[in-house]
């Protein structure tokens, strides 16, 4: 009987431990440009939502909150580690 030689084959808590500062740095930075661009976005639309008559504002709402949904799926989507997790 031959004896089997195994490469060093790191877990996933060994990748996941490697990856710790990286996942951290990146949600932070993350966290940061959603709330940025919460101001950068809303300010404006809210300004010019309600400098129009009343009938236009909410249809002007619904435009910007779809905007606002791309924009946020936009900006935090990312490829994720774990599998089965979109």
């Amino acid at each position: 009987m031959t004896p089997v030689i195994r490469l060093f084959q790191p877990g996933v808590d060994a990748v996941r431990a490697s990856l710790r500062p990286f996942l951290l740095i990146q949600g932070l930075a993350v966290a940061f440009l959603c709330g940025l661009s919460r101001w950068c976005f809303w300010i404006p639309v809210n300004a010019a939502t309600y400098s129009l008559p009343v009938r236009i504002q909410f249809i002007l709402f619904l435009c910007a909150q779809g905007a606002w949904s791309l924009l946020l799926i936009t900006l935090t989507g990312r490829d994720s580690l774990e599998p089965g997790i979109a």
